[in-house]
């Protein structure tokens, strides 16, 4: 088995967690499109971006990583940006969670991603 680096692995375990927190949530508006995931890399932090969308808004984009200089699980949420990096605006407002609080990570990305498309949290 190939090793991974360990950002990736916090990436694969806060998206999956999330995915199973979605099942059964209905996103609300025109064609909701089949989330997909890509990797980003920004010279510091890797991992993956969660990309959302629907017609007539900006894409959504949550990525989830682990911090370089830390244990800490880092999720960004931001709306339009592009080369899946995160504009300054997301970057500033991430959301930083201890080591291991993998099911609170996926919860806070959860909420936005409610919030984004229903105007409400769940």
């Amino acid at each position: 088995m190939f090793k991974k680096q360990h950002s990736i692995v916090v990436s694969e375990i806060v998206f999956n967690i999330l995915e199973r927190q979605l099942e059964g949530v209905e996103l609300k508006g025109e064609k909701v499109c089949e989330p997909y995931l890509e990797t980003f890399y920004n010279c510091r932090e890797q991992g993956y971006v969660l990309c959302l969308w629907r017609s007539g808004k900006s894409e959504l984009n949550i990525w989830a990583f682990e911090n370089r200089n830390s244990d800490e699980i880092v999720i960004v949420v931001g709306t339009g940006d592009s080369d899946n990096l995160p504009m300054d605006e997301a970057w500033r407002n991430r959301q930083c969670f201890h080591y291991n609080e993998f099911y609170e990570a996926a919860e806070y990305a959860k909420k936005q991603i409610i919030k984004y498309f229903n105007g409400e949290e769940k």
